[in-house]
């Protein structure tokens, strides 16, 4: 979960998107929800099929229904920040996969929530700086929010994803100290950062399939 340790400053990026990744990102978006869906209907009618065939599982198969369909809901959201924030969809999705799997209404024992568990906290003081009221229980705000503070741990770690994602795991300024005096990552923080990695795999996977094949997965 996201933790502000220190002032964030950076001005918010413009939101105008570029056409080309507005394109791309639309498409893709288009894909995957088509997908989700489509396997959501259809895969209790499929496992019996498959458990006696030898076809390999693919990635939208290791979904529940209702996982599909709340990933798919997601992905609107996803769109949008991915745009804003010039990320790459598949790497807000895998945060979200390891913080919530796309639980809306998810709450941890520390008191993070939504789709990206952000702290009430955090939430408010994002908030602040995007210029909008927290509402940490809306989807569209959690995700926006959630991946203004990735987008923002990316320009304090120079772009290195990895360190960025340890720091919206553990607060960049854990993750500083931590440099600071040539020690590696937090264990825990090394064990967040290969499930988001394993997650985004899988999700620019399906982005991939879905932009080549217009959304038939």
């Amino acid at each position: 979960m996201p933790r502000f340790i220190e002032p964030c400053d950076a001005p918010l990026p413009s939101r105008t998107p570029v056409a080309k990744h507005r394109t791309r990102t639309q498409r893709w978006t288009l894909g995957i929800a088509l997908a989700l869906v489509t396997t959501a209907c259809s895969n209790s009618q499929t496992s019996s099929a498959r458990s006696h065939s030898h076809h390999p599982a693919t990635f939208l198969d290791q979904f529940s229904p209702a996982e599909s369909q709340r990933i798919a809901a997601a992905q609107p959201f996803v769109q949008d920040a991915a745009r804003s924030y010039s990320l790459e969809p598949s790497l807000i999705n895998g945060v979200i996969w390891v913080e919530s799997r796309f639980d809306p209404h998810a709450r941890s024992k520390s008191g993070a929530r939504g789709l990206m568990q952000l702290m009430p906290a955090t939430g408010r003081e994002l908030a602040k700086r995007m210029g909008e009221p927290a509402r940490l229980s809306d989807p569209a705000f959690n995700v926006r929010a959630g991946s203004y503070y990735l987008y923002r741990m990316l320009q304090v770690f120079d772009g290195d994803t990895k360190l960025a994602l340890a720091a919206y795991n553990a607060g960049p300024g854990a993750i500083k100290r931590r440099l600071a005096a040539g020690e590696p990552l937090p264990e825990r923080s090394e064990r967040y950062v290969q499930k988001v990695a394993e997650a985004r795999r899988r999700f620019l996977s399906t982005e991939r399939t879905a932009t080549r094949t217009g959304g038939r997965l």
